[in-house]
C-alpha cells in the first residue's frame, strides 16, 4: 500500500504489498515525481513485478528520458518542476500520441477543474494504496495496447480497400 502516515517531519509515503499476477510484467515504465520518497516507492513497487523503471525528478528530465521511444508507460505527478506533469501529458498526446500516461496529483478535484481535458484518462490521487497504482498501470498498459491493434487493423483494412480498388 502507498498511503500518507504521520511522521515527525510531516507526511510520508509506506508500501505494502501489491497483487499478484501483474499482468504488465516487463513493461518500461517512466516515473516522473519530484518527490524522491515516492518516485523510491513506486518504483520498487513495480521492480518487484518484473517492469523496467525509469525515473525523472521533474518535467524536462521526463521528457529527455523519452528520446529513445522505448517507453510503454508514464507515471508522472501533475505538480513538478519544469513542464508540470499536466503540459507533460499535452506534449505526450501530441508527440507520442498512443504512449499511455497514469497523472498522480493531490486533488484530482482541482485538477479536473483546471483541465477539464484530462477527463478520460488514467488518474491517481495520492495518496494510493498499491493496488490502485497497480491497477492503473495494468488498464493503461491494456488500454493502449487495444488502442494500437485497432488502430492497426483498421490501417490494414484501409490498405486493403486501396489494393483492391473497393473504396472508389
Amino acid at each position: 500500500m502507498i498511503a500518507k502516515t504521520r511522521a515527525s517531519r510531516g507526511w510520508e509515503p509506506r508500501l505494502s504489498s501489491a497483487p499478484a499476477g501483474f499482468a504488465a510484467s516487463g513493461a518500461a515504465i517512466l516515473v516522473a515525481d519530484r518527490d524522491p520518497k515516492i518516485v523510491g516507492l513506486i518504483s520498487n513497487a513495480l521492480t518487484r513485478h518484473g517492469c523496467a523503471i525509469r525515473s525523472a525528478a521533474d518535467g524536462w528530465g521526463a521528457w529527455d528520458a523519452l528520446d529513445d521511444g522505448k517507453l510503454d508507460l508514464v507515471i508522472t505527478d501533475f505538480s513538478m518542476p519544469g513542464p508540470a506533469g499536466v503540459d507533460l501529458v499535452k506534449k505526450l498526446r501530441f508527440a507520442h500520441p498512443h504512449l499511455p500516461v497514469v497523472l498522480m496529483a493531490a486533488d484530482l478535484g482541482e485538477a479536473m477543474a483546471r483541465y477539464p481535458e484530462l477527463d478520460g484518462m488514467a488518474l491517481l490521487e495520492k495518496p494510493f494504496e498499491a493496488e490502485s497504482l497497480m491497477r492503473s498501470v495494468e488498464e493503461a498498459i491494456w488500454l493502449a495496447r487495444i488502442e494500437t491493434l485497432v488502430s492497426a487493423r483498421a490501417h490494414a483494412r484501409v490498405d486493403a480497400y486501396n489494393h483492391w480498388g473497393l473504396n472508389e
